[in-house]
């Protein structure tokens, strides 16, 4: 013990020793740090300033991460010393709006704060008003904070304030709403008594989440009001609706088409109006109406990797009286637009066109083929459903009702006429499916004689190999028992009928059949294996490792209640609808990859790429099968039924690396094979 006291003596005494010898330095005493100016001001050029500092202890600067990219310090840290030490900062040139940041200088416990600032062209921007879109071309600045009012939607997290804001050029999620201005969200979203539907005015900063722009900071509160309080603002004609900044408005028109759930307005100028009532509507074409509702925009969703030109302005939620006035509207000509033309048109205001499609019905929906590489859309319900059927070939005419979130070109029927020349087509070009046997489907749709040939009917053999007009063709395979390699056979379908196109004569169709692989090579995903809780979407990403890939699961949900063996619904994956996403984020050679739903409950789409969320859509390239399990999917039903599921095999033949699923509507999914 004596040694060790005498070794602590000893300790104290040299540092006693050392500090007698800083002291001679002049860098003893309390820590301190001073600036020669506590402010520094840059004009709009690239310029840089010396500063002077003084220290007498190691000192320390951090540019923020916000300035970084415009603002450096050299030297950005120092030894204490006697004498001051010079320090440059530097500014790059500013082509935006006036900015400014603040360095803190550090030397032991003790700080100097330096604030830099630069003016710039647009001058002083912070609490400026913004759209959505202008909001949205803003760059991510975490200390700039802009005044925004829209329409609270999608209000999926009451705790945060988590929703998506619209107005009438766009939408933006907001990542949290407080009372008051926070650094972090305090959970005061609730004392605001917001709900869906109301228009709120807040502060917020540009941000982004992956690589999407949001409202951050989080936002603030400063004021908001109802739909149902606001005043309305009567218009004096159509064409204002377009002009206008008012949310809720009146005008007059009349009614030139009509469908189920919305109808188009004229009051005699040169634009029309669409007014979406989600509902039947109650007016017939020469109705003279008088219109109040909200002035909005279709579609308020956009899916990320679909671009849309112009949104069109509608009015939505509308109230409709009947007037005695006559307004005549204006003779219009239909606009003729081939496929190309089609696929890149866009208008802010509804027009009347005339387009020439081929129908398609695939799971319940009724979509439109666009001639000449047009795309895809849809036909508005209206009183013209009972003349289109699969397979048809029809010129439309009909008001622009927009595109959806999904790009697809929406069209309110004013006329439909044949146009079913001589034909033949397939649905499809390629089929896929797997190892074991099983059966696949496709279309021939036509309106001629025919004839269908497999190239390897012991294997591959047709429900039909001849027939006059469209027909669903089933191609009953054997099992593949090779282990190595997959087989392949071509089916031919032709007509001899000479008035049809020569070159839509004859169509083969490939299938392809994968080899046997060992249980081990698939991957299978499901809530087990994604390790999904239950009872609630998770609303941001989490992460989940099976067989070795990494994946990532956003906005999935199993509500599991018991541990019955059976098919639940309860146990099927839940993928929200717009949010619900599923994707790799380590690469692996696919050469399968099959989804498993529920018919009810189908809405997904699939990219397939060489990158981590890739933006090819391989929607169009899925071959479909139906399989039955055993099981019930009511916990009231009989143990034992068969279940029926769709399965759809994706077509991997260009070897990606990545995949992504996402949920277009509230999707059921009973598992996922990867391989």
């Amino acid at each position: 013990m004596k040694i060790r006291n005498l070794f602590f003596v000893g300790f104290a005494a040299l540092s006693l020793a050392a500090a007698c010898d800083k002291k001679e330095d002049g860098l003893t005493g309390s820590p301190s740090i001073s600036l020669s100016t506590d402010a520094v001001e840059f004009e709009q050029t690239a310029d840089s300033e010396n500063i002077t500092l003084s220290a007498n202890r190691d000192w320390v600067v951090q540019v923020p991460e916000s300035a970084s990219e415009w603002l450096s310090v050299s030297p950005a840290s120092g030894a204490a010393s006697g004498d001051p030490q010079t320090v440059a900062i530097t500014v790059k040139e500013n082509t935006g709006a006036n900015r400014s940041a603040k360095l803190e200088f550090n030397a032991s416990l003790v700080s100097a704060t330096l604030t830099v600032s630069q003016a710039g062209p647009e001058g002083d921007i912070s609490g400026a008003s913004l759209t959505v879109a202008e909001f949205i071309e803003k760059p991510e600045d975490p200390s700039v904070y802009y005044q925004l009012t829209g329409e609270i939607t999608d209000l999926y997290n009451e705790t945060f304030g988590n929703f998506t804001l619209v107005d009438k050029t766009g939408s933006v999620s907001v990542y949290g709403l407080t009372a008051t201005q926070q650094s972090e969200n305090d959970k005061s979203f609730a004392s605001l008594g917001l709900k869906e539907g109301d228009y709120v005015t807040l502060m917020g900063v540009r941000s982004s989440y992956e690589g999407k722009p949001q409202v951050g900071g989080p936002a603030y509160y400063v004021s908001h009001t109802s739909f149902d309080d606001m005043d309305v603002i009567e218009l004096a004609s159509i064409a204002e609706v377009y002009t206008t900044d008012a949310v809720k408005v009146s005008v007059k028109g009349q009614v030139v088409a009509a469908g189920n759930v919305s109808f188009v307005l004229n009051d005699g100028g040169d634009k029309s109006l669409y007014v979406y009532s989600n509902k039947t509507p109650g007016v017939t074409v020469g109705d003279n109406v008088k219109v109040t509702g909200q002035v909005a925009v279709y579609p308020g969703y956009v899916n990320p990797d679909v671009t849309i030109g112009t949104k069109m302005t509608q009015i939505a939620s509308p109230t409709v009286e009947k007037i005695s006035e006559t307004l005549t509207p204006a003779a219009q000509t239909a606009k003729e637009l081939s496929g190309a033309e089609l696929a890149s048109f866009s208008s802010e205001s509804t027009q009347l066109v005339k387009v020439s499609a081929t129908v398609q019905v695939s799971e319940g929906y009724t979509n439109l083929v666009f001639d000449n590489n047009g795309g895809t859309g849809s036909v508005v319900s209206s009183s013209f459903d009972s003349q289109i059927s699969d397979g048809d070939k029809l010129i439309i005419t009909g008001y622009y009702g927009g595109r959806n979130g999904r790009g697809y070109f929406n069209i309110l029927p004013t006329d439909i006429q044949d146009n079913n020349g001589p034909y033949l087509t397939v649905s499809t070009k390629t089929v896929n499916v797997g190892a074991a046997a099983g059966t696949a489907k496709f279309d021939i749709k036509g309106n001629v004689a025919w004839t269908a040939v497999s190239s390897d009917d012991a294997n591959f053999s047709l429900s039909a190999g001849q027939g006059t007009g469209s027909e669903s063709i089933t191609v009953t395979y054997t099992a593949n028992e090779s282990e190595v390699s997959p087989r392949t056979a071509t089916i031919t379908v032709s007509t001899e009928d000479a008035s049809v196109a020569e070159a839509d004569r004859t169509h083969t169709i490939t299938i392809t059949q994968s080899a046997k692989t060992a249980q081990s090579d698939v991957i299978v995903l499901n809530g087990e294996s994604l390790g999904i809780g239950s009872g609630s979407y998770a609303n941001s990403p989490e992460t989940a490792d099976c067989g070795g890939v990494s994946f990532s699961i956003n906005d999935m949900m199993l509500n599991q209640s018991d541990g019955t063996v059976g098919i639940f619904r309860e146990q099927f994956i839940q993928m929200k609808k717009s949010s619900g996403k599923l994707y790799n984020t380590t690469p692996v050679a696919l050469k399968s990859l099959k989804i498993y739903v529920l018919p009810e409950k189908d809405g997904f789409k699939i990219m397939t790429g060489t990158e981590a969320q890739p933006a090819t859509e391989a929607e169009k390239s899925m071959s479909t099968e139906t399989v039955t399990v055993t099981g019930y999917v009511n916990k009231e039903e009989v143990p034992g039924q068969q279940v029926e599921l769709n399965v759809y095999t994706v077509d991997v033949s260009d070897s990606p690396q990545y995949f992504s699923i996402e949920a277009t509507a509230t999707l059921w999914v009973y598992k996922i094979e990867i391989q």
